[in-house]
Parts: C-alpha cells; structure tokens; sequence
C-alpha cells in the first residue's frame, strides 16, 4: 500500500519490529507476551534443527552424540577404508531403509544398496533396493543374483520389465555409481569395472546412507561420467610439479653462482678504494691537515674530519 511505502520511506523503517528492544512494565501487554515467546521458540527451533543435523557440520562425518553403537562401527570401519560415509536425520525415508552395518566377528560390511536399471529404450527404469549385500562380492555377481529369476530378491512385477537385462550378459552392461552433493536437474556418475568388488567400488567415493549404483545397457554421456583421479594414467604430469635439476647441472650452477659473488665482492672493493682515495686526495689539496691524520677538536675530544666527505658501500 501506499501508506505503508511512504512510511518505510520517511521514518526509515524495515517493516520488522527489533524483538530485542527495551519495553518497560508500563507499556508491557499480551502482544509484548505473544512475541516474545514466538521469539523463544524460534530460538529453540534453531538449536533442535543444529542438534539433528549430522551432514553438514564436518567435512567427513561428525561425532554424534545420539549416534547408536552400531552407527559408530559402521562409520569408523567405513572410514578405514576410505568410505566418506554421511547418515541423515532420523525421520528421513532413506535413513529408516538403510540397514548396512559392520558385523564385529567377521569384521565386514553388509551392505544396503539402491540398483536403478535404465533403458532409453522403451523408457525403461526400475529402481529396487537390497540389503545383506557383502562387500566382498563383486557387482558382476551382485547383478546376476539380481537378474536370475531363480535367485533374484526383486518382486516380480518389476522383474518382468528387466527382460532386456536379463536376457543380456553381464559383462556387457555399464554400471555406474551416482555422485552425491550435485544438482538433482545434472547428476554425476562415476564409471565402475563389473568386475570390481563393491568394497573396491565405494573406496575414495561419498555414500550418503547406502550406495546408487545405475546400471544401463547403453553407455551414459561423457559429459555424465566423472573420471576418476585413481584412474588417470601416469603419463599425466600435475600442472605444478616442479623439476628438480640433475647433479650435474646443479654443480654448474652452484659454480656460476659463487663466480657472481666473487665478481660482485671485487666490484664494491674497487668501488671503496676509489672512494678513500678520492677522500685522501682531496684532504691533502687543502693544506691545513695531514692527510693521514685525523684533526681533533680539544674542546669536544672528538675525531673531527670536516674537509673528508663520507663513503658508503652502495
């Protein structure tokens, strides 16, 4: 409205009223009580909301106070192996569907993972999760349990849609594992070997809950795969390496280098022997003074050289 503008613009005035300042007993009534209780429930909204967030208060995985034993083994053992491992908030739909977790005797993961088959094809997509899946087994394995009719744990109104999978071999579909903290509208996969174990798979990479892993029968796009540094070949040098001289170029150099200082220590003596020459030369054109001797001032008892002009080093 206009008024309210025209009031914004004259008094200087936000339109939101200072929660925290001074009101007297006098003026004090049950909206001044409303306030400042909303006030007091934000502030404990807050501090709910920091307690229960466990994701984005360290770069790797925080030390929750409300973290179960079995949640603790699982991170710690997650992180020796170079799993990032990051748990949601209680409540969330894929943090109540993850049931990995570290078995102490044997000492191994079991893992829960999402598998999303993909086909451009018919506009196929059927994603499933599993649970119990051992570390160890290799996704070449995990697949075709998945796939084999006789031993797969899908329901099977969704198995009938992956008769292209099923029908294929394994070795020829590309699977993928989707990268976590990137924009829904552009994901990001990183491309894994069929033969590789899911341990293997998971290492230097970040889970949140449980692993995605995409499984295609056509390859994805290049500008969908993100290549790994553990893959790059060692032909490929980092742009700030720097190279360290052999010893026979270090030996020229070192000699170059102490030829400079010589040169440069001769120059500055020539420098200051012209320079007191000069000095002397010119206390003896005067006449009044020995030129090797210093004129003293009796009132003073100080060497005084009022004709000689000083020499510095440069």
């Amino acid at each position: 409205m206009l008024c309210v503008q025209s009031h914004k613009t004259t008094s200087n005035c936000s339109g939101i009223r200072d929660k925290t300042q001074y009101v007297s007993l006098r003026t004090f009534d049950s909206s001044q009580l409303a306030s400042d209780f909303a006030f007091l429930e934000g502030g404990a909204r807050v501090a709910d909301n920091a307690a229960r967030d466990t994701i984005h208060t360290s770069e790797t995985q925080p030390t929750h106070s409300k973290l179960t034993p079995k949640q603790q083994h699982l991170l710690r053992n997650c992180s020796s192996r170079k799993i990032t491992l990051r748990l949601m908030p209680r409540g969330m739909s894929r943090h109540e569907s993850n049931q990995s977790m570290f078995h102490i005797k044997s000492k191994t993961i079991s893992w829960t993972a999402e598998f999303i088959f993909t086909c451009k094809e018919g506009n196929v997509r059927v994603s499933t999760i599993q649970s119990a899946i051992k570390e160890s087994a290799t996704l070449k394995d995990t697949l075709s349990n998945l796939l084999s009719p006789k031993s797969s744990a899908i329901a099977p109104e969704k198995l009938c849609q992956l008769t292209r999978f099923s029908g294929a071999s394994v070795d020829t579909l590309f699977v993928y594992l989707r990268r976590e903290h990137v924009p829904a509208n552009e994901p990001l996969y990183h491309a894994l070997k069929p033969h590789a174990t899911i341990m293997e798979s998971l290492s230097k990479k970040v889970v949140v809950e449980y692993p995605t892993f995409l499984v295609c029968l056509d390859a994805l796009e290049q500008s969908q795969v993100v290549q790994d540094v553990s893959n790059v070949g060692d032909d490929v040098k980092p742009a700030n390496e720097v190279k360290v001289p052999s010893s026979d170029s270090a030996t020229h150099l070192e000699a170059g280098a102490i030829e400079n200082d010589t040169a440069e220590i001769s120059d500055e003596q020539n420098k200051f022997e012209a320079g007191v020459g000069l000095c002397l030369d010119h206390v003896a054109s005067s006449g009044d003074m020995d030129p090797l001797l210093p004129q003293s001032d009796d009132s003073h008892g100080e060497v005084v050289d009022s004709s000689c002009v000083s020499v510095e080093l440069q």
